[in-house]
């Protein structure tokens, strides 16, 4: 090589990149044969550290001494590797070391010019953490740079793509184990970042995990997977690496074939995975970063959108990405290049003055200023709190397959072929949002998201006979959704993640139905994994992410993303018919059944039984939480009239309360001006407001024969809703208990609504009721 060597080192969550470049020419320093160094690195007892694939061999017989994403680890300090503490900057200087010394094999010195790149979310002490590594590693004095600013300066002055001027360009990048969409503006001397979003759990290794679940619970209990999915023993995690190394080839094989096959050697045999399984897997985990993406748009003129990260190799990608950005109202193609993985070192390794723009790059006539756009996606302010969490899991991924795009993707967005409903009565829309035991909590701040009432368009049912959404009566408030096979049991209402706020009904035929509530992107239908009539439904927290909780008569709870309706893990820990599921958003589940009638507290996540719930002599019935202390309280009313509170994370009995006129059908939790109480309807009696702490009657709502019962807070108004026979919802103000609203859903029949909740959004209430074999929808005036 001749010239004055440039380095460009792009320090990844699962790999790093390197780049040389002369000034004639560009070529990526390899590691083993391959442009990507695994970042993987491995403590020995000594204190030696192995990095790339070195670490990753040793860590097959001991795990526990390797962090294979050090990168995540940026505020924890140090690490505990086997039995030696490392420093985090120590991690990042043995990776740091391995490319110099590459460097200098190839180039006889240390380059001239070394450019780190880094996440544009990180502050100051992280960054110097990345100094302090490269300088122990040798490289000297570096430039430090956001990742999306040398990913489009190689766009621009490599590429050739053009981004006049006062124009924006976002850069997506899909790594391996995050997600991160930055808008940056084209100045006369380069790129300045504008906004910044991101997940730190979706990733490669996601989408890995995810195909792995699903072909355990396609294989069903002819293979052991326990050790697979949750490994405990080195020997497990030996397996389970060689395992999730099957499921990255047969996805990279995907790209370029139909169907793949992996084989999983613990039980000698093997399994075919298609490329529409791979697909129905990813679009659910898309679908937030296409909507962090979208919500870059409308800020500055965006005249370019580059995927860079191995994760955009994948064909649905770009597909899903070019669909979101002309709903968005954004005609343009994503640019994907040959190795999206190599971006960013690539646009690391130009010298800082090639991407001033040259003479005759016009800038776009009237671009508003920084000062004339809206402020709060002018550079954000970075803080210093931990931007990643804790990896899904260690496994390594790799996201190369072959089959490039070299030029921008074209073509109409592919469809679905399913047709979404439309509004029934026009165009009426109201923003929703979820109430506070359902928050999600997202990077970036959710405005609103669009609520469309179901239509009358004809659809499948959980058994497959065509149904209508229809209003009940022309002029009517009231909406059906699509009928069950038997009785709606339960309803959960939900905004999982932004653009998916969703209805899940409980019926007696075996069948969730996923309906939806918005412009979301996915596709209502049914899940149909039980095999007995579901008794009980809720969301639930996994990673940040809401997750669906389906109990039925055989005690069997599934664990399943809404969206695709693929059932996840099961809970398999009770004897009898589920009665009730109540979780907390730290990703707790409270479930009972009609066996032993003793609540039990369980980890979602891990299906981990934590704890019984002791203090009532009998089977308790319902079951509610709510925020309370320093945690979250749950309620539980037996058969015998008594309600006992307890802490959630302690187990510890706080409050009990003997219900007047018998068993309580329906309770619920919240606070009133500041102290704990608690809604009781009893079987046969009115319902009253229960201050726990004075063990006093705050008062009575005027009304019997009441199944279901919910305290919602309105705009700081505390307000009773309570649902009752003949299709009757009743609302009243919970401080004066005077009322506030009656609903008639045009029912006369039916039986006391098992089932109701209100929903918050941007033109007032609106109530869903469980109402015979299907869900009501309408708005509540309140006054």
């Amino acid at each position: 090589m001749s010239g004055a060597p440039d380095l460009g080192v792009d320090f990844g969550t699962s790999h790093t990149v390197a780049v040389l470049n002369t000034g004639g020419s560009v070529t990526p320093l390899l590691f083993d044969g391959s442009p990507l160094l695994p970042s993987d690195v491995y403590a020995e007892s000594d204190g030696t550290l192995l990095t790339g694939r070195d670490a990753q061999q040793a860590a097959r017989s001991e795990p526990a001494s390797c962090e294979p994403h050090p990168k995540r680890r940026i505020d924890d300090g140090s690490v505990l590797l086997g039995q030696l503490d490392i420093g985090v900057v120590d991690l990042f200087t043995a990776v740091l070391s391995r490319v110099r010394d590459e460097a200098v094999r190839v180039v006889g010195r240390i380059p001239d010019n070394v450019t780190v790149t880094h996440p544009a979310s990180w502050g100051a002490p992280r960054r110097k953490v990345l100094s302090d590594a490269a300088d122990r590693a040798g490289l000297g004095t570096v430039r430090l740079v956001p990742e999306p600013v040398v990913a489009a300066q190689y766009f621009v002055v490599v590429a050739g793509h053009r981004v006049p001027v006062g124009t924006s360009a976002i850069v997506a990048d899909f790594g391996g184990g995050t997600f991160d969409a930055t808008l940056v503006r084209r100045t006369e001397s380069g790129f300045d970042v504008r906004a910044v979003v991101g997940r730190d759990d979706l990733g490669g290794v996601d989408l890995d995990d995810a195909i792995a679940r699903h072909l355990a619970q396609r294989s069903g209990h002819s293979v052991d997977w326990t050790g697979l999915l949750h490994p405990s023993t080195a020997r497990d995690h030996r397996a389970r690496r060689a395992w999730y190394d099957e499921v990255r080839l047969a996805k990279e094989r995907l790209s370029r074939h139909s169907m793949a096959e992996l084989y999983i050697a613990p039980a000698d045999r093997s399994v075919h995975l298609t490329r529409d399984e791979v697909e129905t897997l990813a679009d659910p985990l898309l679908a937030p970063a296409l909507t962090l993406i979208t919500d870059l748009i409308g800020h500055d003129p965006v005249s370019a959108v580059f995927l860079v990260g191995g994760g955009s190799r994948i064909p649905l990608v770009a597909t899903r990405l070019h669909q979101a950005l002309r709903r968005s109202g954004l005609d343009l193609s994503p640019t994907i290049l040959e190795q999206p993985e190599l971006v960013v070192a690539q646009g690391g390794a130009l010298p800082p003055s090639a991407v001033e723009a040259p003479t005759g790059d016009l800038a776009v006539s009237d671009t508003p200023t920084a000062a004339q756009l809206v402020p709060d996606l002018s550079p954000p302010p970075i803080d210093d709190s931990p931007f990643l969490s804790e990896p899904p899991d260690p496994t390594e991924v790799d996201l190369t397959p072959p089959g490039f795009v070299d030029e921008p993707i074209t073509g109409p967005p592919i469809t679905t072929g399913v047709s979404i409903p439309e509004p029934v009565r026009g165009r009426s829309r109201v923003l929703a949002r979820i109430g506070p035991l359902l928050v999600v909590v997202v990077i970036v701040a959710v405005v609103g998201l669009i609520l469309n009432l179901p239509t009358g368009d004809a659809e499948e049912s959980g058994d497959g006979t065509a149904t209508t959404t229809e209003a009940a009566d022309p002029g009517s408030d009231v909406t059906y959704f699509p009928e069950h096979g038997g009785l709606v049991t339960d309803l959960a209402v939900g905004l999982t993640t932004p653009g998916w706020d969703m209805l899940l009904s409980a019926g007696e035929d075996a069948v969730v139905r996923v309906e939806q509530l918005a412009d979301a992107m996915y596709e209502p239908g049914p899940h149909t994994g039980h095999r007995a009539g579901v008794t009980a439904i809720a969301l639930g927290d996994i990673g940040g992410a809401q997750h669906a909780l389906s109990g039925d008569a055989d005690g069997l709870i599934q664990i399943w993303e809404p969206a695709s309706k693929m059932t996840l893990y099961e809970f398999a820990e009770h004897d009898g018919a589920i009665l009730d599921i109540a979780t907390t958003p730290g990703g707790t589940a409270i479930s009972v059944d009609d066996a032993s009638g003793v609540p039990v507290v369980w980890d979602i996540a891990g299906q981990e039984r934590q704890r019984e719930l002791s203090g009532l002599s009998d089977k308790v019935t319902a079951l509610t939480t709510a925020p309370g202390g320093d945690g979250y309280l749950v309620a539980g009313a037996d058969t015998g009239g008594r309600i006992a509170v307890w802490d959630v994370g302690s187990g510890d009995l706080v409050y009990e309360h003997l219900a007047a006129s018998g068993q309580a059908r329906a309770i619920d939790l919240a606070e009133l001006d500041g102290r704990p109480v608690m809604v009781v309807a009893p079987q046969d009696g009115v319902p009253y407001l229960w201050d726990l702490e004075s063990e006093q009657s705050l008062g009575g709502f005027d009304t019997t024969d009441t199944g279901s019962i919910q305290l919602f807070d309105w705009n700081g108004r505390l307000l009773v809703a309570a649902g009752g026979s003949g299709g009757f919802v009743r609302v009243w103000d919970a401080a004066t208990t005077s009322p506030v609203a009656e609903l008639d859903l045009e029912q006369p029949d039916a039986e006391p609504i098992p089932a109701l909740q209100l929903l918050k959004t941007a033109d007032g209430l609106v109530v869903y009721a469980a109402i015979g074999n299907r869900v009501a929808a309408a708005p509540v005036e309140v006054d």
